[in-house]
C-alpha cells in the first residue's frame, strides 16, 4: 500500500473520529433528557475518553496523532507536494482541518468535554449505575 493511500485512509479515519465526537456529544446531551436513548456503556465511555483527549490536545497546543501520522505519510510519499490527496480527501480535509483559529476549535471542544463529563457523572450509563449501586 502506498504512503499516499495510507495518508488518505488516515484522513478518512480522522473524519470519522470527528463525526463520532460530534454525534456522541449530541446523543449524550439528548440522553440527559431521554436516558435510554444513549445508554451504551462502552460507547459512552469511549466517547468520554475521546472528547477529553481531544480537549487536552487543544489545551496543550499539540497536534492530533492522526494529523502527525498523516503528515509523515504524505512527506514520505512526496516531500515536495503541497497536497497529494484525491478529490474526496480534499473535501474531507476541509472538515478535518478547518481554516479557523485554534482557539475557535479548542473552546467548543473543552466545553463539550466538560458537559460530557458532567452528564456522565450525573446520568451514568445504566450498566455503570447498577455497578455503583451494588457497591454502596
Amino acid at each position: 500500500m502506498s504512503y499516499k493511500l495510507l495518508a488518505d485512509v488516515i484522513v478518512v479515519i480522522h473524519f470519522l473520529w470527528i463525526i463520532f465526537m460530534i454525534a456522541g456529544f449530541v446523543l449524550t446531551a439528548a440522553a440527559f433528557r431521554w436516558r435510554k436513548l444513549f445508554d451504551w456503556f462502552w460507547l459512552r465511555t469511549i466517547h468520554l475518553a475521546g472528547i477529553v483527549f481531544v480537549a487536552m490536545i487543544g489545551v496543550l497546543g499539540t497536534y492530533c496523532p492522526l494529523t502527525v501520522w498523516e503528515s509523515a505519510l504524505r512527506e514520505r510519499n512526496d516531500p515536495s507536494a503541497a497536497h497529494a490527496g484525491s478529490f474526496i480527501v480534499h473535501w474531507i480535509e476541509r472538515v478535518v482541518y478547518p481554516n479557523m483559529s485554534p482557539l475557535a476549535v479548542t473552546l467548543p471542544v473543552i466545553a463539550a468535554a466538560v458537559v460530557t463529563l458532567i452528564i456522565y457523572v450525573i446520568r451514568p450509563p445504566l450498566q455503570l449505575a447498577g455497578i455503583l449501586r451494588k457497591h454502596r
